[in-house]
Order: C-alpha cells, then sequence, then structure tokens
C-alpha cells in the first residue's frame, strides 16, 4: 500500500536531520566537495547552520536539493553498498600478472597520491588475496587532507578531512568488479588509479543510461525508455532462478522536463499495485532508484530448503549501485550482485515491443483497480456496520444503510 509521496524539493528537514550527529562534520565535507566539484559552486560549510541557510537560499535550484539528499542517503545509510564496474584483462594478460601489478603499484601499507597537487591518497592495507579463475580481492584506505592556503599563494596539506576503508574484489566468473563502499568519489578515485597505472586492465562503469544506448525499442514506447528497461528486469528477469521480490519499498522518479515537480520519491509497500507508480510512468518520468525486498530460494543438503532475504536498493543514475540490508550472512552477497548484473543484461540485450510495454503497463493499471477496490468496499463494509450500531431514528438509519448498500456487493 502507498503510503507517502514525498516532494523531493521539500527535503530541506530531512537533509539538516541526516547532517547532525557525530559525523556531521564528514558529511558537511562531503556535500561541500560534491557541490564544488559538480556545479562549481564554493560552499564554506562550518556548520550545519551554515547548510540549512545554504539550502534555504531563494536562488537555490531544488534539483540540487534532491541531488543532497540522494547524495546522504547513498553515501552514509547504513547497509552494504557496491559500486559495480565492469572488468577486461587486456593482452592476454593473466590473473597472476594482474595480481603482481597491482603490488607493484598498491605497494602494501605504502601511500600513494592518485591525482597531482592534490592531498587524496590511497594505501592497501591487505594482503591480496587471489583464486585462480574466481576473484581477487584487497583492502584499501582512501584519506583526504584538508587543503590550506598559504600566504603569497599556493596551498599546503591540513588536517585529515575524510579517511575510510573498503574492499576491491575482482569477479573473474563474471567479468566484473565490486568496490564495496557508499560513495562513488572513493571509488572512482580507485578506479582511475588502477586503469592509469596497469595498461592491461580495463575497469569501466556499469551503467544503465549508458547501456540504453544500445537497447533495441520497437514502436511508439508509451513510457520513458530507461523506465520501460527496469520494469523487465524487475518483473520478467530478476524473478528467476529462486529468486523473487516479495515487496517494494521505494520508488524515486525524475522528470527533467517538468516545470514544477522534478522528482518525487514514493514509498510504502507493494508500490508497484498503486496508480501513482503507473501515472508517474505514464508521464514519462524515469526511475531513479528502486527497494525492495529480494528472496532466494536455496536448497539444503537433506533436502529441505532455506530462504535468504535482504532488503536490496539499486540506484540506476551513472556507475549501477546495490546496496544490501539486513541480509543475515555476507556470504551471499556475491551470489545476488552476480543474479541482479546478470538479469540487467538479460533486459538490455532484448528487444522490447511498444505492445509488450502496453500491456504491462494495463497490467499495473488493472492491480491499481483490483487493491483499491477491494479497500474501499472494505472500507463501505466497516462504515455499514459502525452505522447498524448507531443510536439513529429506524428511518434514518434506513436510508443510510441503502445509500451505502448501493456501493457495496451482496455479502
Amino acid at each position: 500500500m502507498l503510503e507517502s509521496i514525498v516532494d523531493i524539493s521539500g527535503d530541506i528537514k530531512r537533509i539538516i536531520m541526516m547532517t547532525k550527529g557525530r559525523t556531521s562534520h564528514k558529511k558537511l565535507i562531503c556535500i561541500q566537495e560534491y557541490m564544488r566539484s559538480q556545479h562549481n559552486l564554493n560552499w564554506n560549510l562550518e556548520s550545519v547552520e551554515d547548510l540549512e541557510e545554504k539550502l534555504n537560499d531563494v536562488n537555490i535550484d531544488p534539483e540540487m536539493i534532491s541531488e543532497i539528499y540522494e547524495l546522504l542517503d547513498q553515501s552514509f545509510s547504513q547497509g552494504y553498498p557496491f559500486f559495480v564496474y565492469e572488468l577486461s584483462l587486456l593482452n592476454n594478460v593473466s590473473e597472476a600478472n594482474l595480481k603482481e601489478s597491482i603490488e607493484k603499484c598498491f605497494k602494501l601499507n605504502v601511500e600513494c597520491t592518485p591525482y597531482q597537487k592534490s592531498y587524496i591518497y590511497l594505501k592497501r592495507i591487505s594482503e591480496i588475496e587471489h583464486i585462480q579463475g574466481d576473484s581477487l580481492r584487497f583492502s584499501v584506505v582512501y584519506e583526504q587532507f584538508e587543503e590550506k592556503p598559504i600566504r603569497g599563494g599556493g596551498i599546503e596539506k591540513g588536517k585529515s578531512e575524510e579517511k575510510t576503508t573498503f574492499e576491491v574484489f575482482f569477479d573473474f566468473k563474471f567479468s566484473l568488479c565490486y568496490f564495496k563502499s557508499g560513495d562513488k568519489k572513493h571509488t572512482l578515485c580507485v578506479q582511475k588509479y588502477l586503469s592509469r597505472n596497469i595498461s592491461t586492465l580495463s575497469l569501466i562503469s556499469f551503467s544503465v543510461p549508458s547501456k540504453l544506448k544500445t537497447v533495441t525499442f520497437l514502436g511508439d514506447i508509451p513510457m520513458d525508455n530507461q523506465t520501460a528497461l527496469i520494469l523487465d528486469f524487475l518483473e520478467e528477469q530478476l524473478e528467476m532462478n529462486g529468486f523473487l521480490i516479495t515487496d517494494y519499498f521505494s520508488i524515486t522518479f525524475e522528470n527533467r522536463k517538468s516545470t514544477k515537480v522534478k522528482a518525487v520519491r514514493l514509498s510504502g509497500s507493494n508500490l508497484f499495485e498503486s496508480y501513482e507508480v503507473a501515472e508517474r510512468m505514464k508521464y514519462q518520468d524515469k526511475i531513479k532508484s528502486v527497494k525492495f525486498q529480494l528472496v532466494k530460494e536455496k536448497k539444503r543438503l537433506d533436502g529441505n530448503v532455506s530462504v535468504v532475504l535482504s532488503a536490496v536498493r539499486i540506484d540506476f543514475p551513472s556507475t549501477f549501485k546495490v546496496v544490501f540490508s539486513e541480509m543475515p550472512n555476507t556470504v551471499y552477497y556475491r551470489e545476488f550482485i552476480q543474479h541482479i548484473i546478470t538479469s540487467m543484461k538479460k533486459s538490455i540485450s532484448k528487444e522490447h515491443s511498444a505492445s509488450e510495454i502496453e500491456l504491462r503497463m494495463a497490467r499495473l493499471i488493472r492491480l491499481a483497480e483490483v487493491k483499491d477496490s477491494y479497500i474501499v468496499q472494505r472500507t463501505l463494509n466497516e462504515i455499514k456496520d459502525k452505522i447498524d450500531k448507531l443510536t439513529l431514528e429506524e428511518s434514518s438509519k434506513e436510508e443510510v444503510l441503502k445509500l451505502l448498500t448501493e456501493y457495496m456487493p451482496v455479502r
């Protein structure tokens, strides 16, 4: 059931609440860096009050408020986040050669600077674990220091502003690389450093918007192409091989062509049974992210079936990002990611016809109609029962009950 529709442009209070707390300085730095790199704005955020003042500026673009919310939600939310890249070893280089190259450019416990004239440092802090034909993994530390202006020009290294540790995982079975981090800036830093120093390694972000250029759509598609692709992925491909979606918790839409609300977040349960979702699709809104519960059935040695479930959020803009929460055992993350990416690739490789997409839209509307009808009839029944119990003149009660009965099925 749909519980709330949140106008993203009204998210200032939520951003302030998300920023407060013991990690507020880290979050302010993250926002400050984002606004500088993405919008060329030099926001000096010394406190949460400074941020609130910026957000309440009448000249701020509402889309920026949406972006800041998404930034905080994606970078600091609880769970296990993974950015996904496509992996290729060039010129027939072996996995063993790759390991040697990483050890050479990423020396153990030795800081390296991925960018010139920058106080950002990377350091590998674990041995490289390599299983031939299967995987290669290691952990890195990302640390960023304050850039302090020097009198007369130039900058010097200041105090540490941000420090985090995350794992890099090469999945040779599926030619993928997973960065176990919630901040794209951190993963991009490592990806660029590895690609620049190892010429035989190719790491390209797995990006739905980029892949969309190669997808075949036949006919006049009645919704945004990315939304149509994601619907096929969720309904046709993801629910296979023992996997099943049991609930949808949240969907974020955007429509940059809109002159009013450019982004909307819907939350609740069973969202693909609501008119609001169907309406957003009809208006050509694009799905930016979706959160759902994914279940995997697994056969045990004794013949019985056990169930593994996790709340999963997928962010589709730019590099594909998967965030798991409430999963009982981290051993299942890799299997879930492999299935999600494989399912997405199947949808990308398909031909999508307008008639097929129209049928899917009609099915969503029918589900919404059935659900709404049930809720209305249940409410009317409850009202009738309450009227029956009221002390009213018999003639008045009969008139009211007669009116309600006209809108109710025979019980």
